[in-house]
């Protein structure tokens, strides 16, 4: 130890008196204990600040004053640093701060430009970017910030990603520290990567046609074998068939969505997608819909009769057929309104519609209904039972099915759709809940078009078709429910007081009776259970319903802020108010929302109410 005493301020090339060092530094003596750390010496090329730094937190582990770091700090330099430091003015430094002052101000240009919290805005989220990679990177360049703006690295994060729901969560949880910032974005992380393991493992697990759903590659028009798909030859084009079938509200399975990250032609727009990359007529996935919709019978007007027209199969082998698979079912399943059946643009559309007046298209004749006491031989009168009835959906005889009008979607318990044989990878999400199945709004597991068959071979001709379900995880009393899509679709009308379904078809009137005893077993469980099913769709907005919108008060006039947006203003108003109206309005045109849609980014939660 007095070795090191004496190499500290007597050796310094010409002793004490060339020391930058005042006397009084010089003149502190060490403790006995004190031990010389191991540092890693400085040469004039790294960073000074990260140099003190290092240099404090290591000698503060020892009982060291502000003496003994002036004196120990020239053993930590080497080099052309050492040369500055036996180059200083002699008895000029007090204490470590000056010291350190004048060490930092010599080497200052190798201080690394210190980053602000401002910096965090440019940090967002690539176009193919994760959004792990994304919270992982804008983490790092926050910890290089040292006094960090909490409110500005939040702004940061809500502006600089593209994950929508996160930046929604964050407007609803208003965090006041990064800490709490970053522990929500972990979360959704989380969520983020475990969807995205998931659609990995569907999308390996679909078959290479369902796979390609929505694009433009070979599977789409070519089936097994790569032979071309036969669709039947058609007497419109398909842009005008589907432009029938949404001005009639015929019931069709949507597409899924074109993948928005690809690039595609902006110069080809699909209104069946609703999506840029392809003409409607050259629509593969529209062309199956209007197949399907031909087999079920909806627009075998649109078939072309002449020429090259498609042949049938003679009717008798055609029934053959029919009833060898409907006496031959895979198995038997033994075992109530909402939904989505127009989007919310479509709801608009039809809204509008309401004051149009249109030409509509001829109605194909069908066969007369009619009922009469014959076709209540097997019921018992006088009943108060519901119309439960049997039927083959995917080839599986499903038991219970109850057919009610009042119903606005068509339903299938999660158990029923895998007993025969479904697959969740199958289903397309739903973005509105159900509400009046006993308790709280049930989220469905998704969509799903099934083929279904109706009637009895012995007793007269078959109707099959394909319906559109919404499958539930919950129990009912019921394994299926056909609602009014599915009475509309096929045109089927019910009575109650014969307990039969009578569906109009072009071989004739299809007849199907309603089950006593199963309506009463169900009736029971749902008495049991003590609910009511009498299911809604969850509205969207508070205008779902057009009676209970509000109406304005008194006589309203026009007035045009921009060339698309015009407003109502009362003519009550006194003129300086309505003239300070206008003038705000057009002031502030282009940021006035004129309509719901064009209010974005806002969660449901904090707008709406109950």
């Amino acid at each position: 130890m007095r070795k090191y005493q004496k190499d500290s301020y007597e050796d310094d090339e010409g002793g004490d008196d060339f020391s930058p060092l005042k006397r009084e530094v010089l003149d502190v003596k060490f403790s006995s204990r004190f031990k010389l750390p191991t540092f890693e010496p400085f040469d004039g090329t790294g960073d000074p600040k990260s140099h003190i730094s290092k240099f404090k937190t290591i000698m503060m582990l020892q009982d060291v004053s502000d003496p003994m770091l002036c004196r120990v700090f020239p053993s930590t330099l080497k080099g052309s640093a050492q040369k500055w430091y036996l180059g200083l003015k002699s008895n000029t430094i007090r204490t470590f701060a000056e010291l350190a002052t004048t060490f930092k101000g010599r080497f200052h240009t190798n201080i690394p430009l210190q980053k602000n919290s401002s910096d965090l805005r440019k940090c967002r989220q690539g176009e193919s970017e994760t959004l792990k990679n994304f919270v992982d990177r804008f983490n790092k360049e926050a910890v290089q910030i040292e006094h960090l703006n909490h409110d500005t690295s939040i702004e940061a994060m809500k502006m600089g990603k593209k994950f929508e729901r996160l930046r929604d969560k964050i407007l609803m949880k208003k965090p006041s520290t990064f800490q709490e910032l970053m522990a929500i974005a972990h979360k959704y992380v989380e969520l983020d990567e475990a969807r995205r393991t998931l659609t990995k493992q569907y999308e390996e697990d679909k078959p290479e046609r369902y796979r390609s759903r929505g694009g433009d590659d070979r599977t789409q028009r070519f089936g097994r074998g790569n032979k071309p798909f036969d669709f039947t030859p058609l007497n419109r084009a398909p842009v005008e068939i589907f432009s029938w079938m949404k001005n009639n509200r015929v019931m069709y399975n949507a597409p899924r969505k074109l993948h928005p990250d690809k690039e595609r032609d902006k110069s080809k727009y699909c209104r069946f997608h609703e999506g840029y990359g392809h003409d409607t007529d050259r629509c593969w996935d529209l062309k199956r819909e209007i197949e399907q919709l031909i087999q079920s019978g909806v627009l075998k007007k649109f078939v072309h009769t002449e020429g090259n027209a498609e042949k049938r199969k003679p009717e008798h082998v055609e029934k053959e057929e029919v009833n060898k698979r409907f006496k031959e079912p895979m198995g038997v399943i033994n075992m109530i309104e909402g939904g989505e059946p127009y989007s919310k643009s479509q709801k608009k559309k039809i809204r509008k519609g309401v004051y149009s007046i249109s030409t509509r298209a001829s109605v194909e004749e069908l066969p007369l209904v009619t009922f009469g006491p014959e076709d209540g031989r097997h019921v018992q009168e006088p009943h108060n039972d519901a119309l439960v009835i049997k039927a083959l959906i995917k080839n599986f005889r499903v038991m219970r099915i109850l057919v009610d009008e009042g119903s606005a979607v068509n339903l299938l318990t999660l158990q029923v759709f895998k007993g025969i044989r479904g697959s969740v990878t199958d289903l397309r999400q739903v973005s509105v809940p159900l509400v009046g199945l006993g308790g709280k709004p049930i989220r469905p597991e998704g969509m799903v078009e099934l083929e279904i068959i109706l009637g009895e071979a012995e007793e007269g001709p078959l109707k099959t078709m394909t319906a559109v379900f919404n499958i539930v995880d919950i129990p009912l009393a019921y394994n299926a429910i056909l609602g009014r899509p599915f009475l509309y679709q096929c045109g089927a009308v019910t009575s109650i007081r014969w307990l039969t379904l009578k569906i109009p078809d072009e071989k004739g009137i299809v007849t199907v009776k309603g089950s006593r005893l199963a309506a009463r077993e169900c009736n029971l469980i749902t008495e049991e259970k003590g609910k009511s099913l009498n299911i809604e769709a969850f509205p969207e907005d508070p205008e779902e319903e057009e009676g209970h919108r509000n109406a304005p008060v008194g006589n309203m006039v026009e007035f045009q802020i921009t060339q698309k947006k015009v407003v109502m203003i009362g003519t009550e108003i006194p003129e300086v108010v309505a003239v300070e109206i206008k003038s705000v309005l057009q002031k502030n045109g282009d940021t006035f929302a004129a309509d719901a849609s064009e209010v974005v980014g806002i969660d449901p939660a904090i707008a709406s109410h109950n």
